[in-house]
């Protein structure tokens, strides 16, 4: 929990996870901060039954190339967390980056029916940054590690009533 208070969402898993298989794509800028978020939602998804036997990392150069990894692992994982950094710098750059890359992995996530959950971090400053790392504003890599879970139990919940998730196939 943070000075102010502000903790991760709680999360009790309802189905299994014996099986479910997690990739963890990291950008390689602002490494210190991304490797953070990585850490921290791979220590979370090991807490919850998720070893690491079963957690994959793939690393790419930058924010820009995330969702083309995650387009790769999709089919052999349940869910894909992604972790990135874009800190504002003199010029619009980091509006084009976000909103591409935001795009795409929702795109990725409603074509596929499968949890592509967003850890980029979109800030101004290094110190918001490692703000929504480990607090005052937030614990990112433990609530995007909590939110796959639940889209997987709630994916799950729905197949187990009859109601197939809807998603292009990846094989």
């Amino acid at each position: 929990m943070s000075a102010d208070g502000h903790e991760a969402a709680p999360y009790n898993p309802t189905t299994d996870h014996g099986s479910t298989r997690i990739a963890l794509v990291t950008a390689a800028w602002h490494a210190d901060i991304v490797d953070q978020l990585h850490d921290t939602a791979a220590a979370e998804l090991e807490r919850l039954g998720i070893g690491t036997d079963r957690q994959e990392r793939l690393s790419v150069p930058g924010t820009f190339e995330i969702p083309l990894a995650a387009r790769w692992v999709l089919g052999r994982v349940d869910a894909v967390l992604c972790f990135g950094c874009v800190i504002q710098g003199e010029t619009r750059h980091n509006e084009y980056i976000n909103q591409s890359v935001f795009s795409a992995l929702q795109s990725l996530m409603l074509g596929t029916g499968k949890p592509v959950i967003n850890g980029i971090l979109t800030t101004h400053t290094r110190e918001q940054a490692l703000a929504r790392v480990h607090g005052p504003v937030g614990w990112k890599g433990i609530e995007c590690a909590r939110a796959a879970l639940q889209l997987i139990d709630l994916q799950r919940s729905q197949a187990d009533k009859g109601r197939p998730p809807v998603g292009l196939r990846l094989d």
